[in-house]
């Protein structure tokens, strides 16, 4: 990835020291509420270790897959003096750095025993301080006993309800937020609009046969030879969720939509099970639809304000599985103030309808790390209400979809750092009489197959709505080139929902995208004459005018 392509141009900025591209990526990391990153066999340059410290963030360093590292049998004598030097090195050379808090002997396969012998030897004598773990995969190693780790995948598209299949994913290795997984998500992600669109020639957008198919797109993704070459595995899914597209910027929001919650199930997960996982990826090293939670412009799309979202301070999560409402303090910090839970659901198409409201739950304090289970909702009854307001097609064609909201409203005794009063939190679902069903039994470490797919294509019937800006107030800091903004969005209509609403800033000279731009919230949902408040930290470099834009998913629906 870029972190390891180090120049002058990219990583000593004529920003200064505050917007080197590795702070910048760095600072997208602490944005999304993670807490660790794993590097595999690229072992950085000094200003990523001293950053990561100097930001609290951890590290996992450790041995490459799929190269002669991991090729032991086919050894020299030199190959082998060299392999004891490199980690030798390595390991003088980022002990010291606290960030680094364990270290991967190997990645897909385990060392032979000599090998790890020799690493966990050599180590020791550079006094590294921290836990040497044999492989990044799940292996029983003669030297030092279970990994302790998984590396089951998938690597491709999976449903929100994926990650909590737990029973699954415990007797048959895959499904399920269990254990620590060192590599694995939901895949494929699509680039925004935005990017794709100073990506390649307009000319090559979209294709009206090929549409994501056509190889401008497939260039973009994986090895052309290898199995993730385009969006085979992906565009069906898409299609059959939420509709097909006519255009590109359809196509693209429409991924930002899945990628937001399926990266985000993914992660509430994770932290639900009190488990660990890291995602892959995190960056790519060129334009791609493929594999990141921000993408080559430092642009964070669906999939980084989902994971932004399920690591919040406190949490609202519904599970797709069960129902079951849960609230997720994702600090090591009692949450010491009252909080109300309150579940509502909505009918969005023809019209916008309050379906259902729960009755709320206040919870007077939230312990450190904890999970706590608030209610359930029954999927049986909300489906038979859907079914009522947004009627099924007469052919069976089109299922009736709503979304679920699950509403956090803070009392009074809230301080500085935990809101309080108007300042609600929410997580929403978007659900459906037809939701997807997970194959289990067509399961590999690369993917697992769904029997069926979900049905959101009615929502593309909710009235179209335009967010307005209400007021865009601009705020100079002491960084020359950013800027803070304080954007006030309304939904102007009194019937329909704003969905997905994505804040955009734009340089007025270029046209571009400015990033990072680092919203506290992205493609968030507004009910009906809704106001919102939404902050930004935005990267402008030399930019001189800055323009703030707002969308919704009806923008740009067929």
């Amino acid at each position: 990835d870029l972190f390891y392509r180090f120049s002058q141009e990219n990583n000593i900025s004529t920003f200064g020291s505050l917007n080197t591209r590795i702070r910048h990526q760095l600072e997208l990391v602490k944005h999304m509420n993670l807490n660790t990153i794993r590097l595999e066999g690229k072992f950085e340059y000094h200003e990523f270790f001293d950053l990561a410290s100097e930001m609290g963030l951890l590290v996992i360093p450790g041995i490459e897959c799929c190269t002669s590292w991991q090729s032991w049998p086919h050894w020299t004598t030199s190959m082998r003096r060299i392999a004891r030097a490199s980690v030798r090195d390595q390991s003088r050379r980022l002990g010291h750095f606290a960030c680094n808090v364990a270290f991967l002997a190997s990645s897909d396969e385990l060392p032979p025993p000599e090998i790890e012998r020799m690493y966990r030897d050599v180590m020791r004598k550079e006094h590294w301080p921290n836990p040497i773990i044999s492989a990044a995969s799940s292996q029983e190693s003669t030297i030092s006993g279970s990994s302790g780790t998984k590396m089951t995948g998938p690597y491709s598209w999976v449903p929100p309800v994926y990650w909590l299949a737990d029973v699954n994913g415990m007797t048959m290795d895959f499904g399920g937020a269990w254990g620590f997984l060192t590599e694995g998500g939901p895949g494929e992600a699509p680039m925004t609009f935005e990017s794709w669109q100073r990506t390649v020639p307009a000319a090559h957008l979209w294709d009206a046969t090929e549409g994501s198919l056509s190889s401008w797109w497939s260039a973009h993704m994986g090895n052309p030879k290898g199995v993730f070459y385009n969006l085979r595995r992906y565009t069906p899914a898409l299609n059959a969720r939420l509709g097909p597209s006519s255009s590109a910027q359809e196509y693209c929001y429409k991924a930002q939509v899945q990628n937001y919650e399926g990266i985000r199930a993914m992660f509430e997960g994770y932290s639900k099970m009190k488990h660990g996982v890291i995602q892959w990826m995190m960056n790519d090293a060129y334009p791609s639809h493929l594999w990141h939670l921000y993408d080559y412009y430092l642009v964070g799309g669906g999939g980084f304000y989902g994971a932004r979202s399920a690591g919040e301070p406190l949490h609202p999560m519904l599970s797709y599985v069960d129902g079951s409402v849960s609230l997720i303090n994702n600090r090591f910090q009692t949450w010491m103030s009252s909080v109300a839970v309150t579940v509502f659901a909505y009918a969005v198409s023809p019209t916008f309808h309050v379906m259902y409201q729960s009755p709320s739950v206040v919870v007077d304090i939230v312990p450190s790390d904890a999970v706590m289970d608030i209610m359930t909702v029954n999927f049986e009854e909300l489906n038979a209400l859907a079914s009522q307001y947004t009627p099924p097609q007469p052919d069976g064609s089109q299922a009736s979809a709503y979304f679920v909201e699950v509403r956090l409203s803070f009392g009074d005794g809230c301080n500085e750092t935990q809101p309080c009063g108007a300042a609600n939190v929410s997580s929403w679902y978007l659900l459906s009489t037809v939701m997807d069903v997970v194959n289990f039994t067509d399961s590999n470490n690369l993917w697992t197959n769904c029997s069926k797919w979900a049905d959101f294509t009615s929502i593309s019937g909710a009235p179209r709505v335009k967010p307005q800006f209400v007021d865009v107030v601009f705020s100079e800091i002491d960084d020359p080139f950013r800027i803070l903004v304080n954007a006030t969005v309304s939904n102007p209509s009194s019937d329909a929902l704003a969905m997905y609403v994505q804040l955009v800033a734009v340089c007025t000279e270029t046209g571009l995208e400015l990033a990072p731009s680092l919203w506290d919230d992205n493609f968030f949902m507004m009910l009906p004459n809704a106001t919102k408040n939404v902050h930004g930290n935005i990267f402008r470099g030399k930019c001189a005018s800055v323009e703030i834009r707002a969308k919704a998913l009806t923008d740009v629906l067929s």
